[in-house]
């Protein structure tokens, strides 16, 4: 809709640069929810004596699942109406 009120190329790269600004905004809150979840796991009393020093792994596979589960969730079928 945006992209039809600029002219052909100029649309076309303001569409990029938002998509671009909604990539990086998710990027970030799947980091920045890794490494809270990390330190959460690090200072529980009762896993600190397995989890002390191994910050990054943690954070990287939580990564990794977070990315898992994003991935599988975008290729779900969508229920449309008929289906119903």
């Amino acid at each position: 809709m945006l992209e039809r009120l600029m002219s052909f190329w100029q649309g076309k790269i303001f569409v990029l640069v938002l998509l671009g600004f909604a990539a990086t905004d998710f990027m970030i809150t799947m980091t920045l929810s890794a490494a809270d979840a990390t330190a959460h796991l690090v200072e529980n009393p009762h896993l600190e004596p397995f989890l002390s020093g191994h910050q990054i792994i943690i954070t990287l596979i939580l990564l990794a699942l977070l990315g898992g589960v994003s991935c599988a969730d975008s290729k779900k079928p969508s229920a449309s109406p008929s289906s119903w």
